[in-house]
């Protein structure tokens, strides 16, 4: 009996696994950003690496992008990863009209933010928010091998010298507890002209520096309206700033239902090297953002998520809840973000401790590569 509970119990665990999928474009290969996954009646959209995860779908999975024939996918009995490719169509009609409609709602939404953006549509205001901050990683993700570190004297030949248990020890830590974890409650003022934070409690644990120090710190804007968007003290010209389109394009994804009201999915991508990406979710009535994601690959990789609440008296979307995912991008130098709690190793060919010359191999996964903050509110 127990053990046939016991493979029941494995069995729904199993099932419950989301499914793994990326979409790429056919001619090139290269993944497809926020294209439109549809399962039945689930809609989601990739990320900017054309990646996304659906629970184990049942029936054909639809994905769509604006210029490439909609793809319909079947799930294969053990495959990992569901891979979808999209053909070009071969006019560019399907794209000039998204890019065509998607401009006149983003106008639309820009000369509506006397109305739509909170601070500048409601009378002074105040409320209550719960953020928690962790520096954590995955221990699944983490080898946990314990290796042997050589180096070279006097020629090719590698020497043993020691034996390194330092992603074992890694792996065994970071299942039992995270690296750091703060807690604070606010009160947020606004009174007509600025957003003051008032932190009323606050609890940390695995920091040596001062509390102040890292609650002062503000990981990401808290408006989607503003000209400017701050993301890990990092600014960049915001989506729906007054000059929007100089600095990027966008494209009308799909439509959908949030709270009963409809919205389009508007997707954007930087037209400079230094800029977000993300999807925007614009209602179609008030031009009020009713949710969004930002994302900035570079010396980090951000994601910033929004969800906003609809307030029927008052016709508006109100945040409700923010989350900020920190991990590590592409550099060659070490960084440090949040002082001393999250520091990178480059990502240049690794160079050998002992004989002080690079070595011309794989470089090897250091724990900052598994590394990642995240904030909730």
């Amino acid at each position: 009996m127990k053990k046939g509970l016991w493979l029941l119990l494995f069995c729904i665990s199993v099932v419950a696994q989301p499914r793994q999928g990326v979409v790429y474009e056919s001619s090139e290969g290269k993944p497809l950003a926020f294209a439109s996954i549809r399962c039945g009646d689930t809609l989601i959209f990739s990320d900017i690496d054309g990646r996304y995860a659906l629970c184990e779908p049942e029936g054909p999975i639809r994905v769509y992008v604006p210029g490439y024939k909609e793809s319909k996918t079947y799930t294969r009995a053990g495959a990992s990863v569901i891979e979808t490719y999209l053909n070009p169509l071969a006019t560019r009609y399907g794209r000039e009209f998204a890019e065509s409609k998607s401009r006149t709602l983003i106008a639309a939404a820009i000369a509506s933010k006397p109305r739509t953006d909170p601070q500048r549509a409601l009378p002074p205001h105040r409320f209550k928010a719960y953020n928690k901050l962790v520096v954590t990683a995955n221990p699944d993700s983490i080898p946990g091998r314990i290796d042997s570190v050589f180096y070279f004297k006097y020629s090719d030949k590698k020497v043993f010298r020691k034996m390194d248990s330092s992603d074992y020890y890694f792996r065994k830590y970071i299942s039992r507890q995270h690296l750091f974890l703060s807690e604070k409650v606010s009160e947020f003022k606004y009174d007509g002209d600025v957003l003051k934070e008032n932190i009323e409690g606050a609890r940390m644990g695995g920091f040596s520096q001062p509390v102040y120090e890292i609650m002062a710190l503000r990981l990401q804007s808290f408006s989607v309206y503003g000209d400017k968007f701050e993301m890990a003290r990092a600014s960049y010209n915001g989506p729906l700033a007054q000059d929007a389109f100089e600095n990027y394009t966008y494209r009308l994804q799909d439509s959908l239902r949030i709270s009963g009201r409809k919205v389009y999915a508007i997707a954007f991508f930087p037209k400079q090297t230094k800029g977000l990406s993300g999807l925007l979710y614009i209602d179609a009535g008030t031009f009020g953002v009713a949710k969004a994601t930002m994302r900035f690959r570079g010396v980090v990789d951000i994601t910033a998520e929004y969800r906003f609440r609809f307030l029927e008296d008052r016709s508006i979307w109100f945040a409700e809840a923010t989350e900020l995912i920190l991990a590590k991008g592409r550099y060659d130098r070490p960084i440090s973000i949040l002082g001393t709690t999250l520091d990178f190793e480059p990502e240049s060919s690794t160079a050998d401790q002992f004989s002080g010359r690079a070595v011309s191999r794989k470089r090897r996964k250091f724990a900052s590569d598994f590394i990642y903050a995240k904030s909730v509110s």
